[in-house]
């Protein structure tokens, strides 16, 4: 080869994933003319034929088949360099509006945002903490973070982390009251109830060997509140069914202690949802993969 011409050997890759000069022509937004002149002009500098031009279709000869071999999977390498760099390229400017479930939105959702703004300095973000289902559209949010299920079909959902849950009471509570065996013990305790939608004061409990309980959980304090029910139960209130994001650390310092070992509340999924687009724009993106990094790390 008297020069080597990069190009010309990407054509080639195109002709041959194309199969006719008039399908890579039209791809490649070049005339067939002219793309006809480079293949043959490359085939020039190589010394041998690469193609052989049928009715229909354009055939590799062994020799183009070989030189297709070694340069497509080049050549696609450096389009997906491409690619991510242009990704990477897309800083996340503007501004970011966020729904998220207000006691996760606290503890959970909060110092995400807080570490993804210290990424971005050019980001501002709106977050509204509201156990209410927003009308992405309607209110103008970018994207919603909920627990457990989304069923506005018209969104595009994503799982990206999920949130486990157990049975907690304060050290004093289990001194005066006892700890309770298995599920059916709550029946005789002062149960602290989350009164959110689709909470109710049926607890559903689930043993690591499959076993599902159901109880229902005498009421001494009902709330909508899930911070308001962790109070009373540190306070010694009560038993109360709790998301682990609120109860681990209340656990490790000693002020509350899980009670029914083996026995969950279940896990129920972390989603984002957002608005179908034809293009997610950089700021959506970015914030759905760094939060999705931070809950499952």
């Amino acid at each position: 080869m008297s020069r080597t011409d990069y190009n010309d050997l990407a054509l080639l890759v195109r002709v041959a994933e194309a199969q006719t000069l008039t399908a890579a022509a039209r791809a490649l937004g070049v005339p067939k003319s002219t793309l006809s002149r480079r293949i043959a002009d490359l085939e020039v500098r190589v010394g041998v034929a690469l193609l052989r031009r049928g009715a229909r279709k354009i055939h590799l000869s062994e020799a183009g088949a070989a030189l297709v071999a070694q340069c497509g999977p080049l050549f696609a390498r450096i389009e997906e360099a491409e690619a991510a760099l242009a990704r990477d390229g897309e800083a996340a400017r503007g501004s970011l509006r966020i729904s998220a479930p207000a006691d996760f939105g606290v503890h959970v959702c909060a110092p995400i945002v807080q570490a993804f703004l210290g990424e971005h300095p050019g980001l501002s973000v709106d977050v509204v903490y509201d156990d209410r289902v927003v009308d992405i559209a309607a209110e103008r949010f970018d994207l919603a973070l909920r627990i457990g299920a989304v069923k506005d079909t018209s969104l595009v959902v994503r799982t990206i982390g999920a949130v486990g849950g157990a049975v907690v009471a304060s050290p004093d509570y289990v001194a005066r009251r006892g700890a309770p065996a298995q599920p059916a013990d709550l029946a005789m305790h002062d149960c602290l109830i989350f009164t959110s939608p689709p909470f109710t004061a049926t607890w559903t409990l689930t043993h690591a060997d499959g076993r599902v309980a159901e109880v229902e959980a005498p009421r001494r304090l009902a709330a909508n509140s899930l911070a308001v029910v962790r109070e009373a139960a540190r306070g010694g209130l009560g038993v109360a069914r709790l998301p682990d994001y609120l109860y681990v650390e209340d656990c490790a310092a000693g002020r509350l202690v899980r009670l029914l070992p083996g026995w969950t509340t279940g896990t129920r999924k972390v989603l984002v949802a957002y608005p179908q687009t034809r293009r997610i724009a950089p700021a959506v993106r970015r914030f759905i993969e760094f939060a999705a990094t931070k809950l499952r790390a």
